[in-house]
């Protein structure tokens, strides 16, 4: 009895937030019109974009403060829960596209264009998180995790500890460390199209950080499980319930989930001693 309320309570800390808590959770600055923004939902509901926007200023906005152009999203756009969702430019990389759910958008940044996720009207608006900013030109970009101009020719993926959205200059950060961002090289797209974010409920100190579990929500047979920590995964899957529909192990990254119903499940991983639990829905 015990283990089903600990489970019930872990995946309460994941599912039952009713506030609508989207934010970035990947840019890309490429080579050529490889750019794309990802948004993640971070939320048990399906997010309705009709009154969200990515309003952005283009270099050194005309009034600093304000934004220059008001981006809104395709007509019945939504984002389904602790899902993402891609704005990709339309002759980008046939990698990206494959992931993208809107491509009619076509002025993206060059590294020192800053975007805001916002919601409310052009007139009256909440900034949920932001990228870059609106206060004048940073140059060729913004330094991101002691990363010179990390916005221009790079990939930036939003750590998995982070919740929410922030403002600019607290997500930039100063390094690697207090910065809510990993930058990797321009044309990474490893991680385009699956976020993941750690859970409320820590099972250890010895937790392994930054794993990443995708694609998530899955439609197929297989999920991909990414961690710094190398070794044998030992992998326990259960319900809502606390009851136990997976354990077994494996060696490489692809676990096989075929044999799962539609629905939430709460996934258990350790490797070499240190666990992560991490939400996984299956269509």
């Amino acid at each position: 009895m015990k283990k089903y309320y600990y489970f019930l309570f872990l995946l309460t800390c994941f599912i039952t937030n009713g506030q609508e808590n989207i934010f970035f959770s990947e840019y890309a600055e490429g080579s050529s019109n490889n750019k794309y923004l990802e948004i993640y939902n971070n939320s048990d509901q399906t997010i309705n974009l009709t009154d969200y926007a990515f309003p952005n200023v283009s270099n050194a906005p005309t009034t600093v403060g304000e934004y220059e152009y008001w981006n809104t999203f395709d007509a019945g756009s939504t984002i389904e829960p602790y899902g993402i969702f891609v704005i990709a430019h339309p002759s980008a990389d046939e990698t990206i596209l494959a992931e993208a759910d809107m491509t009619s958008f076509v002025y993206f940044s060059n590294g020192d264009d800053g975007f805001k996720l916002v919601y409310g009207t052009e007139d009256s608006f909440t900034v949920l998180d932001e990228i870059g900013d609106w206060q004048g030109d940073p140059g060729a970009g913004w330094d991101v995790a002691g990363v010179s101009q990390g916005t221009k020719d790079h990939t930036l993926v939003r750590k998995s500890s982070v919740q929410n959205g922030n403002t600019w200059a607290n997500s930039a950060g100063t390094n690697a460390d207090d910065s809510e961002w990993i930058v990797y090289d321009q044309n990474t797209w490893t991680y385009l199209g699956a976020h993941e974010i750690d859970g409320s409920l820590s099972i250890s100190d010895n937790e392994i950080l930054d794993m990443m579990v995708y694609p998530n929500p899955v439609d197929g047979n297989y999920v991909t499980i990414l961690s710094p920590v190398e070794g044998l995964k030992e992998i326990q899957v259960f319900t809502v319930t606390g009851r136990k529909v997976m354990d077994t192990a494996i060696n490489g990254n692809t676990l096989d989930v075929s044999s799962f119903n539609s629905g939430f499940y709460m996934l258990k991983v350790t490797i070499n001693g240190q666990s992560k639990i991490s939400k996984l829905v299956v269509r």
